[in-house]
């Protein structure tokens, strides 16, 4: 009854609904592409992040291999002494 009595404004609507519908899904294509690059991006910040500390974890080790290393000669040294 509606589209019998108001039937400018259906066929107004029947003119605007395509290009709204079409807007809609050009839209989440965008997002869609935005939302698979921002992902990768951040696949790639966090891989350079887990081998940044990957590295500090190495050097760390290492500082502390040379602290035991002068801890275990001081030790041998120290034995040594009181051993004669």
């Amino acid at each position: 009854m509606a589209f019998i009595k108001g039937w400018l404004l259906t066929v107004v609507m029947l003119s605007c609904i395509p290009l709204l519908v079409l807007s809609g899904a050009l839209m989440s294509l965008v997002i869609t592409k935005a939302s698979s690059r921002g992902q990768t991006a951040y696949s790639k910040a966090s891989s350079v992040v887990e081998q940044t500390i990957g590295s500090i974890r190495t050097v760390g080790t290492q500082a502390n291999t040379n602290s035991s290393f002068f801890l275990f000669v001081i030790v041998l040294i120290y034995k040594s002494t009181f051993s004669l």
